[in-house]
């Protein structure tokens, strides 16, 4: 081999067997689909949610995130004094913030901490040391 020449090792190209994944082994697209109230002071909204969330191991906190679909929702999207409140049936009123609207007319919406949907416990084994 020539002086400053690298080997180069050409691997196999991958096939469909590598990337076929089961349709049980996908997670769901939506934690929550369903009814909910979105509501700023004294304005509540009627309201159907599709939401999503994940942990971020960067800042430590769990961030969700989804899709909005309901009438008057660009009413609650200016700004004033009072917080944007999201309640699903029978849960807690939770802070989010409504951001871009999709170009079927439905707003996006996210917040960070305590999801508005319930989580599934989480069982983690800690070994000892």
């Amino acid at each position: 081999m020539a002086p400053g020449r690298v080997p180069v090792r050409w691997s196999r190209r991958p096939t469909s067997a590598d990337t076929w994944t089961a349709a049980d082994e996908l997670e769901p697209d939506t934690l929550y689909s369903g009814a909910a109230t979105l509501s700023r002071g004294e304005v509540a909204l009627a309201v159907t949610v599709h939401l999503n969330g994940h942990f971020e191991p960067l800042d430590g906190k769990y961030h969700w995130h989804g899709r909005i679909v309901g009438d008057g929702v660009e009413t609650l999207k200016l700004p004033d004094r009072h917080p944007l409140l999201l309640t699903l049936v029978g849960g807690p009123a939770t802070p989010a913030t409504l951001a871009e609207q999709d170009p079927w007319g439905n707003y996006r919406i996210a917040g960070t901490g305590t999801p508005p949907y319930r989580l599934e416990p989480v069982e983690v084994d800690v070994p000892l040391r």
